[in-house]
């Protein structure tokens, strides 16, 4: 049996806001704007793809996307990802995937998050 992947403190560095696209009122003008609101911030690792993975996802959903890891966190399995956004350093990503670790053999998991470039706008 293979050993559990672990992140190193070091990998994990990064942090991403968890979050939901609202209509919020704009003061000045009345109008609703679609603005990012944050929920929660976890800290995350990038996950690098192999070339063949990178080849094997040409012309599907996950060509223009990128896997993230976080420690395995219940709020992320509560919330409707078909909603759910998340920024990193400015920018709105859309949930594409998430690989939930549910199990209960293990004490550290991570949930490894596939998520794309928002192009609706929204951060």
């Amino acid at each position: 049996m293979s050993q559990p992947v672990r992140y190193t403190p070091a990998q994990m560095s990064n942090k991403a806001d968890f979050g939901s696209v609202q209509s919020v009122k704009n003061q000045f003008s009345g109008a609703n704007i679609p603005t990012f609101v944050k929920q929660f911030t976890l800290h995350y690792a990038s996950i690098k793809r192999t070339l063949t993975q990178t080849y094997m996802i040409q012309g599907t959903q996950f060509q223009d996307t990128q896997i993230i890891a976080v420690q395995h966190n219940s709020k992320i399995s509560d919330l409707d990802k078909t909603l759910m956004r998340i920024q990193i350093n400015g920018d709105a990503y859309k949930i594409v995937d998430a690989s939930l670790d549910d199990s209960t053999d293990d004490y550290i998991k991570y949930d490894f998050i596939t998520i794309a470039k928002d192009k609706k706008g929204g951060a």
